[in-house]
């Protein structure tokens, strides 16, 4: 098995011993479609989508007069989706749009392509893996198994998956004593600012919300 730099050949989920099953999901819920038999184990990303099911929020033409004219809409003529309170707490706001983060943990890839930042931790691969470099060490892993490289959503999709799981992974207690809050952090040898006062729990989620701003940057 030959290594990318920070990256190895791999199955998606392999050796992380994480599985998941969902039961008693919402009948009446029509934003995921799946099996809802709770014998049928679900991707990390699919079950993600259906242990956080979105709820009505305002459109960007609502969301507009709301913050230009003070227009106060009752919540029942909301005309769009956004985030419910649970993931907000453990994620905060990491996408503006709910379609979007739909669409990122729907996306379907062949997982020997993904790269894996096996000996990373989150805050690592949020700060230093670029989406670039991980599109280019994907193009290497197809081009050495003689398989199709991954299209662009794909792509993004495996990126961003791959984010989220590592978020959901990682110890809290035990990444406060490596990562202690204070202006700045080294990692490799590397400054990094930190630029976010209050809990660690925050800093974790602006990390998130930047680390998947590069993908986010290349859709404009």
């Amino acid at each position: 098995m030959q290594a990318y730099n920070n990256f190895q050949i791999g199955k998606l989920f392999d050796n992380h011993n994480h599985s998941y099953y969902i039961s008693n999901l919402n009948s009446n819920s029509n934003f995921i479609t799946m099996a809802s038999s709770a014998s049928k184990p679900l991707s990390p990303a699919l079950a993600r989508l259906a242990q956080y099911p979105p709820v009505p929020g305002p459109t960007s033409a609502q969301l507009y007069l709301e913050l230009t004219d003070g227009a106060r809409l009752d919540p029942s003529e909301y005309r769009s989706l956004t985030f419910n309170d649970e993931f907000l707490a453990k994620y905060g706001s990491p996408l503006a749009h709910f379609r979007a983060f739909e669409r990122l943990m729907k996306a379907d890839f062949d997982a020997t392509l993904a790269p894996k930042c096996r000996k990373m931790d989150f805050v690592e691969v949020a700060k230093k893996v670029s989406f670039i470099e991980f599109a280019k060490n994907s193009d290497d892993l197809a081009v050495n198994l003689g398989a199709r490289v991954l299209g662009r959503r794909e792509m993004e999709g495996a990126f961003v998956q791959e984010l989220f799981f590592k978020f959901d992974i990682m110890d809290v207690e035990e990444m406060k004593l490596k990562y202690p809050l204070r202006n700045e952090i080294c990692i490799d040898g590397k400054m990094y600012s930190v630029g976010v006062d209050g809990r660690f729990e925050d800093w974790m989620k602006t990390l998130l919300k930047n680390a998947i701003a590069k993908v986010c940057v290349l859709w404009i």
